[in-house]
């Protein structure tokens, strides 16, 4: 609805007010703005994230619409404008604009997971293989971007008088040898072990896709655990996304969940 059902002892004596706000995004690691498809996917996922937080506040969110894409081959970003609608019966007074960059401030991990698992079901990837961060600012809070173009004046010009004591010389003693003991190897415990789960240990009933999960820890008598590579089979032979996610730690306790795991690639 358009928010005219006034739900008991929420000033329902008072007129409602719309309450429109300006959202920039910031999708870091990308200059391809989102087709349409992905905007759907964006849309719907932080609608429904904004609403049951407003919800709450007794805001009723109405629409969000986007404004415009824009790339920044400087810093490998995509700025998405969107407008937020929504309406609520003061007092007390809302400031949207605010309540909605915390929402999605706070909730960055939630975000990100919830646009792959529904761009997967979608079999969408933009936001699994283009997008690594995603910022978002209101439009008062946002900063102007600095001008690509320089001062017309330039800096002032070095004296025409050298200085009369020269800068200070090298010291005469090269630096120390490199000792002969490597430094302390890490306090991790340096046992080789590499441990797969089950499919059903990876299986999320709520998700379509499977994973591997592998246990490693380093040898004895190295320090560093270098992955040169992998390679795996797939039953299609088109294009598919996948992941490559990091942990210290088992993962035993963490299948099917994001918490407590880093993406890598």
């Amino acid at each position: 609805g358009g928010g005219d059902v006034c739900v008991e002892n929420t000033n329902c004596d008072r007129p409602l007010v719309v309450l429109d706000s300006e959202i920039v995004f910031t999708f870091t690691g990308t200059t391809t703005p989102m087709e349409d498809e992905d905007w759907d996917i964006f849309n719907q996922v932080i609608f429904d994230l904004l609403k049951s937080t407003t919800i709450d506040l007794n805001i009723h969110l109405e629409s969000i619409t986007l404004i415009k894409q824009k790339s920044y081959e400087d810093t490998n970003t995509v700025e998405v404008d969107v407008l937020l609608r929504a309406k609520y019966r003061p007092p007390p007074e809302k400031k949207f604009s605010t309540i909605a960059e915390n929402t999605f401030n706070l909730q960055k991990d939630t975000v990100r997971a919830n646009l792959k698992k529904v761009g997967a079901e979608a079999k969408r990837y933009y936001f699994t293989t283009e997008v690594k961060e995603i910022g978002v600012v209101s439009k008062e809070n946002a900063t102007n971007r600095p001008t690509l173009s320089p001062t017309d004046s330039p800096t002032l010009k070095p004296t025409n008088v050298p200085s009369l004591v020269p800068s200070p010389s090298p010291s005469a003693l090269p630096t120390s040898f490199p000792s002969d003991e490597p430094s302390s190897i890490p306090s991790r415990e340096h046992v080789q072990e590499i441990i797969t789960a089950t499919t059903n240990e990876i299986k999320n009933i709520d998700d379509t896709s499977h994973g591997f999960l592998v246990n490693m820890r380093t040898k004895d008598d190295s320090p560093v655990l270098l992955i040169n590579g992998l390679e795996f089979y797939t039953e299609t032979t088109e294009t598919v996304g996948f992941e490559v996610w990091s942990k210290l730690g088992s993962f035993e306790g963490f299948e099917g969940t994001y918490d407590g795991w880093d993406i890598v690639a």
